[in-house]
């Protein structure tokens, strides 16, 4: 964590050094598409029966689409939607080797956000290739994991809830640029916290505050004008 804002406070560093050089005239709208693989961080992927509401999440896939306004060479801003699923790691809740299970099935976390961002810019000296750091914040809308469990002597479940939360991020990234086309990839955190309605041990009702954050790694694909 530390090392990733790290780079983050380097590149805005070097674009505020390198704006005073450069006037050149630059291609001002953007819009891109990003698809990867969101992993759960922290509490998230516990998998604790000892917690009141253990997660169970796993790795799952992450789509963005969004538009950015470059209003100078080394800084833009922005606006982005975002589409995360982590399954429900239903094999680690409960064991294939059961033989009182007869049937099993869950359905995962999901979550919607809409993001403003902002980014600092760092062009290398061919021009081709840039350096990046982002900065996001907005709404999420999310929706909790849901299971079925049949066994012989009857079914267990839990339903899904629905719920929105603020959210923030920050990236990391590096373009390659090909005009029109920009291609890059990127690294960054996602953070949400929903208050879910859920069941305890003994079929008590009760809000729970779940921690949705995930680090994600993507591959994108730009368009600019």
């Amino acid at each position: 964590m530390k090392r990733f804002i790290l780079i983050i406070l380097v590149i805005f560093t070097g674009s505020l050094c390198a704006m005073a050089q450069d006037n050149a005239p630059i291609e001002k709208h953007t819009m891109y598409l990003q698809v990867g693989v969101a992993t759960p961080k922290g509490d998230f992927g516990s998998a604790d029966f000892e917690d009141d509401y253990p997660d169970f999440a796993d790795q799952g896939p992450l789509l963005q689409a969004g538009y950015r306004y470059r209003f100078s060479k080394f800084f833009a801003a922005g606006g982005s939607v975002t589409y995360r699923y982590n399954k429900f790691r239903m094999d680690a809740f409960v064991d294939d080797s059961d033989d009182l299970v007869t049937d099993k099935e869950a359905r995962g976390w999901q979550s919607a956000m809409a993001l403003a961002d902002m980014y600092a810019l760092y062009p290398l000296p061919d021009e081709t290739t840039i350096l990046y750091a982002k900065a996001s914040a907005g709404a999420s809308v999310n929706r909790s994991a849901s299971w079925r469990i049949n066994t012989v002597y009857g079914s267990l479940s839990m339903p899904a809830d629905n719920a929105s939360a603020s959210a923030f991020g920050w990236a990391v990234g590096i373009m390659l640029r090909a005009k029109p086309v920009e291609l890059y990839v990127e690294s960054g955190m996602l953070y949400t916290k929903p208050a879910f309605t859920v069941a305890g041990a003994q079929g008590n009702r009760f809000k729970h505050k779940q921690a949705m954050n995930t680090l994600h790694v993507s591959l994108g694909v730009s368009y600019t004008l």
